[in-house]
């Protein structure tokens, strides 16, 4: 089937839009072809030819994805073919070989922090028999995530996992990689965020009043101030004895319960970008090197997602996609000149948007970022997680 007679998409190789429409109307040169007559050079670090390898990897990996229409339909099966799906049944002497935290490493690809430790020795002590509901009384506050490492309900699970399934174990759809949840409540959900998989982690609260945009906000740089936001916020009966054993494992730990800390400030400074989701990201900017703003305000870019995700009126999501596919095309360009950080803001804020139309460009965005910025771990998670992203039950080891 021959192309030649039809106009040019003015995106070419990199025009994200799958949409069988589109493809009728325009042509779309190879990728590889196109590659080949970029002569581009930078001397800024990963220029334009290392990253033409990384845009060209990544048509490989988004191709392998199914639309998202496919993948809403696949999103409550088990995948248990591609990358990273390799199953087997866990040995239920793995964990006790290398250790809780070793294993939570190996299986979730970061390490956690001492407080996620003291938070499940408290919980002992509140609840010995069940400690993962020890602050049920809350919200209907549950410890979950890598908190059932330690609780042993992977060791007890009969039916094999993938490496897949765990980094999908209690992972929302509005969650970035960035994010790790560990506690859920009636009032949301609280988790880890990593700027990068390495660094010591803060910790925020997702309102579950939106499955669009949900309002993420900072709550302190450990888990026990978490503990304190779900249990002396938001109204209602206070459990004193609960607080009250809280702050003695805080003092005892020397965790900040307070939601502002000499940690959360400092990473305030590092941020380079609001984002539409508030916590913002943190990229390396050196010389003025890293990051440059979007081309368009968050305003406006909130606006067209919302018309691209609500709209029956075909013409005007069409002139909307058109839009936010220049926004990619510029991205483009940053990372030629290693401004990594535009892609990564970009990548965000599509991501949070929970909106299948833009999945795929959110996958293409924040692929390439996490891999210019050195950050895999990342990448992988998405990887495992995009294509069963919508999927009904968020626990693994509930699925039948």
């Amino acid at each position: 089937m021959t192309t030649k007679a039809l106009p040019m998409c003015r995106y070419g190789a990199k025009c994200y839009r799958k949409n069988a429409k589109h493809l009728r109307e325009f042509a779309h040169p190879d990728a590889d072809d196109e590659d080949k007559d970029e002569t581009k050079s930078s001397d800024r670090p990963q220029s334009s030819a290392e990253n033409n390898n990384e845009l060209a990897a990544e048509e490989d990996r988004k191709d392998a994805l199914s639309s998202p229409a496919a993948q809403d339909a696949d999103d409550d099966k088990t995948a248990s073919s591609g990358p990273g799906a390799k199953r087997r049944k866990l040995n239920k002497e793995e964990s006790k070989a290398t250790g809780p935290a070793d294993f939570i490493k190996q299986k979730f690809l970061v390490s956690m922090p001492a407080d996620f430790f003291a938070v499940w020795e408290l919980a002992k002590v509140v609840c010995p028999e069940n400690p993962s509901d020890a602050f049920e009384s809350a919200n209907d506050g549950r410890l979950v995530g890598a908190f059932d490492v330690l609780a042993g309900r992977f060791e007890s699970k009969e039916t094999e996992l993938s490496d897949d399934d765990y980094l999908l174990h209690w992972r929302f759809a509005v969650d970035p990689p960035e994010l790790q949840t560990v506690l859920v409540s009636r009032r949301g959900h609280y988790g880890y965020w990593r700027d990068s998989p390495d660094d010591a982690p803060i910790v925020v609260h997702v309102a579950d009043d939106s499955e669009h945009f949900p309002k993420l906000t900072i709550v302190g740089d450990n888990l026990l101030a978490a503990l304190n936001h779900l249990l002396t916020t938001g109204g209602g009966t206070k459990n004193k004895s609960l607080i009250e054993k809280m702050e003695a494992a805080a003092k005892a730990g020397k965790f900040d319960l307070q939601a502002t800390t000499e940690r959360t400030k400092a990473r305030k400074k590092r941020v380079v970008a609001p984002t539409l989701h508030s916590v913002g990201i943190v990229v390396p900017v050196v010389d003025d090197v890293g990051y440059r703003p979007l081309s368009e305000t968050n305003a406006v870019l909130k606006k067209t997602l919302d018309i691209i995700r609500s709209t029956d009126d075909e013409t005007l999501k069409s002139a909307k996609l058109d839009a936010l596919q220049e926004m990619v095309t510029y991205v483009q360009f940053a990372n030629d000149e290693a401004d990594f950080g535009m892609g990564l803001e970009l990548g965000h804020d599509l991501f949070i948007a929970n909106t299948p139309a833009v999945d795929n460009a959110a996958v293409q965005l924040l692929s390439v970022a996490y891999s210019l910025l050195k950050r895999p771990q990342f990448g992988t998670i998405l990887k495992a997680h995009m294509p069963r992203r919508r999927r009904a039950q968020l626990s693994v080891l509930d699925d039948n």
